[in-house]
Parts: structure tokens; C-alpha cells; sequence
């Protein structure tokens, strides 16, 4: 997430402003730009709780041009579920106008070609999407939703189809769980046949390390 050269760059500025207790630029940024999910993960709260709403469209332009002004130099959207933020793209084309990397979390099944192709052309510089298993009923399972794996991996299509527009990386984000470990083995030559770039191991209840290093050593 973060660039090791743009922190090295400002590391002498953040001493000083350490030592002598005075308010740094921040340099990445994670926007929640819309709380609630249109999926029902059984390792996630946004779908169960309610919330007040999210500050307005306009609020949150005021944000970005605020972190423009101090020099932000990486926005990451997520939410919940961002793609129910109507005004998304609006966000995507502000703040890569004024020069910052914008990259984004998403379950991928809210977006279509014209969102896709509009993301992209406005800015985007990285999607994370999200697939829990190579195996459609495992991934639903954890998802709380029928054919939401299908949705999903048609939305790594779509970027990568509109990835010639812009330097878009794509990658899958996998929650690993006590649910899905032993489904992973094939988690690469999924993303592999769906044009992403990477895959990003995430873990959720393993507290000592067992479960994602039994994953890393099956992968490698």
C-alpha cells in the first residue's frame, strides 16, 4: 500500500514535525465512503449494523481537496460496499486530478461495464476485489449471497478490459478462515485465468499466524 520511496523522501519533514509535537500531512489516506454492504459476509458487521449516514457528497469533495492542498499522495476507497456511493466516480476524478493515486476495496458485484470504464478513465489506479475461494459455492458460502461469485469474477473482467485506459492494477483480496484455508490451493490459477495482478492474503481469526502461513507455504 504504501511507496517505501515517497516515505524516505518525507522523513526528515515528519522528524521535525514529531519532535516538536506539530500536525504532518498525511501521505495515504482510507476513505469509508459508505458504511452498509449489499452482501451478507459471515466475517463482516456492515450488513448486520445500522448507522447513521455517511457525510454528504460535497463533504467529502471538501476532504480530497483539503488532502490535495496538504499533499496527499494516495486515497484508498472502501467502505462497506463503496459502489453504493452514488458519487463514487465524482470522488475517483476529483482526487486524481489533483494528483493523487486512487485505489479501491470492492466485492465487485455492483459494477458494470459503463462503471468500470469510468473508473478507470478517471483515475483509478488500483481495485481490490473480493474472492474468498476459487470455489464458487465456498466463496458464497462466506459471502451470504447466490451468485455473487459470479458477479464478482465478472468484474475482474471488466477491469481488466478498460485496464488499457490507465495504469489500473488489479488484485483479489481473500479473507482467510478456519471456512475456506483448505479451499485455496487453486486461489492462483483463478486469478491467473481472471487477468489480475496479485492476490492480497488477508486474515481474520487467526491470531497466531498458523492458518495464513499453512496458506503462504501451500501457495509458494
Amino acid at each position: 500500500m504504501y511507496n517505501v520511496d515517497e516515505v524516505e523522501a518525507n522523513k526528515d519533514e515528519m522528524r521535525k514535525a514529531v519532535l516538536k509535537a506539530r500536525p504532518f500531512k498525511p501521505l495515504y489516506v482510507k476513505m469509508k465512503v459508505f458504511y452498509g454492504c449489499n452482501l451478507k459476509c459471515e466475517m463482516c458487521n456492515h450488513w448486520r449494523d445500522t448507522r447513521e449516514p455517511p457525510v454528504s457528497a460535497e463533504r467529502f469533495k471538501e476532504v480530497i481537496y483539503e488532502l490535495g492542498e496538504m499533499g496527499t499522495k494516495k486515497i484508498h476507497i472502501s467502505g462497506g460496499e463503496p459502489m453504493l456511493c452514488l458519487q463514487i466516480s465524482d470522488f475517483v476524478e476529483l482526487a486524481s486530478s489533483l494528483g493523487i493515486k486512487v485505489t479501491m476495496t470492492t466485492n465487485g458485484t455492483l459494477v458494470d461495464k459503463v462503471k468500470a470504464k469510468r473508473l478507470v478513465e478517471g483515475g483509478l489506479r488500483g481495485v481490490n476485489i473480493s474472492i474468498d475461494s476459487p470455489i464458487r459455492k465456498m466463496h458464497e458460502k462466506i459471502r451470504g449471497v447466490e451468485g455473487s461469485f459470479k458477479m464478482t469474477a465478472k468484474a475482474v473482467g471488466l477491469f481488466q478490459r478498460y485496464k488499457y485506459k490507465g495504469k489500473l492494477t488489479i488484485r483479489i483480496n481473500t479473507v482467510v478462515s478456519r471456512t475456506n484455508y483448505q479451499t485455496l490451493a487453486t486461489l492462483p490459477d483463478l486469478a491467473h485465468e481472471l487477468g489480475a495482478d496479485g492476490i492480497n492474503l488477508i486474515p481474520v481469526d487467526d491470531h497466531c499466524g498458523e492458518i495464513l502461513s499453512m496458506i503462504q507455504r501451500s501457495l509458494s
